[in-house]
Order: structure tokens, then sequence, then C-alpha cells
């Protein structure tokens, strides 16, 4: 006989009612302590829904190695003093004007991951600056 997934959910929540989070465990969102608190639930501070249950750990600040995204940013900037480039000859020659359109596009595409990576790095970094503070 195999367990169903709500089955599991129900055995876990019953393992641990009334217990709170003996270690340290910290929001992904804004860095809050958990400690103390139950194994699921909202973050008290933002609001963030966590889950810290031994096969589960969702909403919660899993430190990690998160290098500055150097290559997308020279990606990034490659791309864009090319579309500049092109554009301008394209001003002057009509048959560059697809090159130009196309590192347009792909200017747009590599801006935008980066500004996704940094986003996600500044966010890391200041995570990991308040839980070295709070230690």
């Amino acid at each position: 006989m195999s367990l169903g997934s709500d089955e599991i959910e129900r055995i876990m929540d019953e393992a641990v009612a009334g217990r709170g989070i003996e270690t340290s465990l910290h929001c992904a969102t804004c860095g809050y302590n958990l400690r103390g608190l139950p194994y699921s639930g909202l973050c008290p501070e933002c609001g963030n829904r966590y889950n810290a249950r031994d096969y589960r750990f969702t909403g919660i600040f899993i430190p990690q190695r998160l290098e500055f995204p150097v290559s997308e940013v020279f990606s990034s900037l490659t791309c864009l003093v090319m579309a500049l480039l092109l554009l301008r000859w394209s001003l002057t020659m009509r048959s560059m004007f697809l090159g130009a359109a196309f590192f347009g596009v792909l200017t747009f595409f590599f801006i935008r991951l980066t500004w996704q990576r940094l986003a996600r790095y500044v966010h890391f970094r200041q995570i990991a600056r308040r839980i070295e503070r709070d230690l």
C-alpha cells in the first residue's frame, strides 16, 4: 500500500505539531530568523510562505556561492555596442538595418537576463549581510 501526497502531508504535520524550528533557518525573502516558529507558515516580518519540514524546504534561505554576473554584464555591453554601431551604419547603408535589428533584439534579451541575475545577486547579498549581522 502506498501513501498519497495528501496523506504524507498530514503525517508530516502531525509529526511536527506543537514543535518549532530548533535551528537558525532564515526566510528566503527578508532573512528573518525563523527559529522557534512552526515548521510551516508565514514569515512574521514579510509574509513569505515557508515550509521547513524534513523532506521539503520552500521559502527558506539556503546559503550558496553566488558570484557577481560578470560574463552577463560583459555580453550585454558587447551586444549594446554592436547594436549601436550597426544602427549607426544602417543610417548610411540600408543593408545593415537587419543586422542592427537583430543585435537590438539580442541586446534586449541579454540586458533582461543580466538585470534578473543582478537583482538575484543583490537580494542574496542583502540577506547574507542581515544574517551575518544577527550572528
